[in-house]
């Protein structure tokens, strides 16, 4: 936001481009505050794609129990989750992840929670009253941020004024440390034991509303202010008042108007309120009626290759109803959806009688299912079902799995089937059981067993085979039949025409005749 006003010209209060963008990044905020010796609780970073559950169930080791885990640029508490058992960290790291691709862990201080605001620039700032906060369990999250009327602010914070004031210098080293200005406010945990406050994060842009804690702790600061400069303001208001008080004459106050006269001018109003919102709803229902209005037309875009506009219109047309005002988007986007082949449809009015509808198709990845019964699946993970008459020029793999896998078993065809052009094979066909195992059908039909684990682990084994498969293949001079690689030092092949039956066994048998 910063930067779109500078790049507009418009001017603006509180911090700039790169404060503010610091300071929404927690993991940016906490390199800062440990480069410059700023004291901030211990974290480990979750990137996308970097970890996995042993990672995941490792971070408990690095920074005990309980922890913290939240998305790395979130606000007001959202997604984040008091940890206080391994078994917990899967589901805090699925929730923070649904809002941010990077996880941070953070370590658990235990103690009290305050903030202070900071106001002004540069070395003119200077720190506001500390609060402190109290939550319900210790836990002060987004429910009992917000939702929650047991949440105690206090202010005076109640800490020993030497404590307050140490945690003011540290707010105020982090806030110039950022190059922040105009205001802040900086969150800040106690250590209970060794009273060590620790910094977590700045909001470069906090709440300013009658009730959040900036104008809470301003009004502090302005009442140890007037407090100071009481007694000599209520003297020159005594003095001036003694001096002037013969010279003062009392106004005349003013006539109040009768009961029976307010109640008849409110009851006027509200008579003109009500026959207005009348006249306009008649002149609203009446113009809605109007055959302008109508619709006339669809207008349709997107890259369509098996749907056209004259079949869609022919499907959809028939089940609309109303006219540009009253037509039912959802219903009619439903009804786009229904016909096959089609993914999403985005439904809009164009004033004043026509609808413009944006398609998405489905494109098909794959067949889905036992052979014979299959169905489809897009680059989604989705399945469909439509014409496979009009898929099978494009020579799609066969796919299956439990209900409701169909993504993760389209992930890991994605993931494996380059790894077979090695061996000049096509990935016809991959399986996941409903015990886990995975099972592979390449386009000469050899059956590959390619067992359990994760997809970590599935390629190590595919790379070992791949890796002597030709070795072995050559040396026999025969075509691969079938593979088992879920042996943990190595792996069990099958060779067209090969036996491993001993060529003495035959005449062993011979002479037993």
């Amino acid at each position: 936001m910063q930067g779109a006003l500078e790049l507009l010209g418009i001017p603006y209060t509180g911090s700039g481009v790169m404060a503010s963008s610091m300071a929404i990044d927690k993991v940016m905020t906490k390199r800062v505050m440990l480069f410059e010796g700023l004291p901030t609780p211990k974290y480990v970073l979750l990137r996308q794609g970097s970890y996995g559950s042993a990672e995941v169930s490792a971070i408990p080791d690095a920074l005990g129990l309980p922890l913290i885990v939240k998305p790395a640029r979130e606000g007001s508490s959202i997604g984040l989750t008091k940890v206080t058992e391994r078994a917990g960290m899967a589901d805090a790291v699925a929730q923070a992840e649904k809002l941010d691709a990077d996880i941070l862990c953070e370590q658990f201080i235990s103690g009290d929670e305050v903030t202070c605001p900071v106001l002004g620039n540069g070395s003119d700032a200077r720190a506001l009253p500390v609060i402190r906060i109290v939550a319900p369990d210790g836990n002060y999250d987004y429910q009992n941020k917000y939702f929650t009327d047991t949440t105690q602010y206090l202010v005076p914070c109640g800490l020993p004024e030497g404590e307050e004031a140490v945690i003011q210098q540290l707010v105020l080293q982090a806030y110039r440390t950022l190059n922040c200005r105009g205001w802040a406010r900086a969150d800040v945990m106690i250590d209970k034991v060794t009273r060590q406050p620790y910094l977590l994060e700045i909001n470069t842009s906090p709440g300013m509303t009658g009730h959040s804690l900036v104008p809470m702790s301003r009004g502090r600061y302005l009442l140890r202010r007037s407090l100071h400069r009481g007694a000599e303001d209520r003297r020159a208001r005594s003095s001036s008042t003694q001096g002037s008080r013969h010279l003062r004459r009392t106004p005349p106050l003013p006539t109040p108007l009768p009961l029976d006269v307010k109640l008849m001018n409110t009851f006027t109003v509200v008579l003109g309120l009500v026959f207005s919102a009348m006249v306009l709803a008649l002149a609203v229902a009446w113009l809605m009626r109007q055959s302008l209005f109508n619709l006339s037309a669809i207008r349709m875009q997107g890259d369509l290759v098996h749907s056209n506009a004259v079949t869609l219109r022919a499907n959809v047309a028939p089940k609309l109803a109303g006219n540009f005002f009253t037509v039912d988007l959802e219903r009619t986007r439903a009804a786009f959806e229904a016909v096959p082949w089609v993914r999403r449809a985005v439904v809009q009015r164009e004033f004043p009688n026509r609808l413009k509808v944006v398609l998405q198709e489905h494109k098909a990845i794959a067949y889905w299912g036992p052979e014979g019964d299959a169905r489809l699946v897009n680059s989604f993970g989705e399945v469909f079902e439509a014409n496979q008459g009009d898929a099978e020029a494009e020579d799609l793999p066969l796919l299956n799995g439990p209900q409701g896998q169909a993504p993760l078993v389209l992930q890991a065809y994605q993931l494996l089937s380059p790894m077979f052009e090695a061996i000049d094979a096509v990935l016809e066909q991959l399986e996941l059981s409903g015990q886990g195992g995975w099972r592979a059908r390449l386009d000469n039909g050899a059956v590959i067993e390619l067992g359990h684990g994760s997809f970590d682990e599935i390629q190590t084994r595919i790379r070992r085979f791949i890796a002597t498969l030709t070795q072995v293949s050559s040396r026999y001079g025969r075509d691969l039949e079938s593979a088992d690689l879920r042996y943990g030092n190595g792996y069990a092949i099958k060779l067209r025409g090969v036996t491993t039956r001993n060529s003495g066994d035959k005449e062993d048998k011979k002479a037993k005749r």
